[in-house]
Formats: C-alpha cells, structure tokens, sequence
C-alpha cells in the first residue's frame, strides 16, 4: 500500500529514503513521485511542510548462503557525499587551505582541493556539523546545517544561495528592504547576465550552476 510522507524542516530525498529503508532514486523515480518530480528539479532541496514523498512498502529479499562460514552483506548508497567548495573574493579556488571538519561526531581533517573544494563521506541521517577553516588569526568558524537547502525557483531559494556565495552577509540581511535586489545585480553583472536585480530564468540557471545546486 505505501504512504506519504510530509517534507520536516532538514529533510531531503536522501535521508528521508536513508530513514525507511531505500535507495534515494528508487523512491525518485516511482511513478507516484511523478508530480513531486515535475515540481522539483533538484531532489536535494525540498520543500518543507508543502512537498510530500511517496513510501512504498519494503519488499522481502532473500538471500541463500552457506552455513558455517562467514558472510558479508553491504548496504549500496551509504554513506552519502558532502561536498564545500570555498572561493576568494575574485571567485577563484581557495586551494590548500587545511580544515577541520565536524560532522555528527565524526571529525574530518585536510586542505581544500586544487578547485577550493572539501569532499567527505557522511550519513545521510547527518545533520548539523562545525567547520574551521584556516589557522591563527585568519581562521574561519561556521556552523553547517544540513538539508536546509529550499528550492531554488521559491522566495528563499536565491537568498539562501546568494548568501553561500558570499554576496550577502545572511539571510536576516537579505531580508532588508533592496538588499535582496542588490545582490542580485552584483550576481548578474559579475556573470555576464543582464543586470535587473530580478530572479529571472537566466539568473536562476546561473545561480543552481555557481552553487553547485
């Protein structure tokens, strides 16, 4: 029979498959989450309380094996991927920089990539984490909540990207009066785009493309 399952606040496709049991995409790809597909492009970034997913119920797998030996059984599509990639003001890699990052208890330690990025293994049921990046006086503190990321094509969705990208301080700013528009021209001039501070198409694309989602 299955059942729907409401979006909560910090759940995208990934944990919310990871919490009954399956796979991300073959709960993405069910005929009754044809509608959720239509509206989201992006199966990272779901809308809380409005997007719904459809559960199937589990079907029994059986496995014949020996006895009196040993067997190993792995779960395909743990862990999940996390990935940050830092840029400078210029909007060029931040390369070498050492991090230590923490997430649900596990602690990450390296530098960034030769693209500015930090790649790391985490559960999909992983929810908040702690990043310092840098060393001395120049080292950066942020807190990470992950699987807020809101649609892009919904009020939200551009702030929260543009505030990743650094062209607002946070989302309380972004809020105020203008700011929001601001940010916008600064995108869109510094990518080639015609500059009209509005969310258009063409800024959308350009923003999913520089955010990496």
């Amino acid at each position: 029979m299955g059942f729907k399952h409401v979006v909560r606040p910090g759940e995208c496709l990934s944990n919310i498959a990871f919490r009954y049991g399956f796979y991300p995409d073959t709960l993405w790809n069910l005929p009754e989450n044809a509608a959720l597909r239509e509206k989201r492009s992006n199966p990272s970034a779901l809308l809380p309380t409005e997007d719904v997913v459809f559960i199937p119920d589990k079907r029994l797998k059986i496995e014949e094996r020996p006895t009196g030996a040993r067997h190993t059984f792995r779960r395909r599509g743990v862990p999940e991927e996390l990935r940050l990639r830092f840029l400078d003001a210029k909007s060029e890699p931040r390369a070498g920089v050492p991090y230590v990052l923490e997430i649900d208890g596990a602690t990450f330690e390296g530098e960034t990539d030769g693209d500015g990025f930090i790649v790391v293994p985490i559960s999909p049921a992983a929810a908040k984490g702690r990043l310092l990046l840098g060393t001395g006086e120049e080292q950066e503190e942020m807190a990470l909540s992950l699987g807020h990321l809101p649609p892009l094509d919904t009020a939200e969705g551009p702030l929260v990207r543009l505030v990743s990208l650094g062209y607002l301080e946070s989302e309380e700013q972004g809020r105020e009066e203008g700011l929001l528009r601001i940010a916008l021209e600064d995108f869109q001039s510094d990518h080639g785009l015609p500059v009209t501070g509005e969310a258009d198409g063409a800024t959308l694309a350009k923003l999913a493309s520089a955010h990496g989602s």
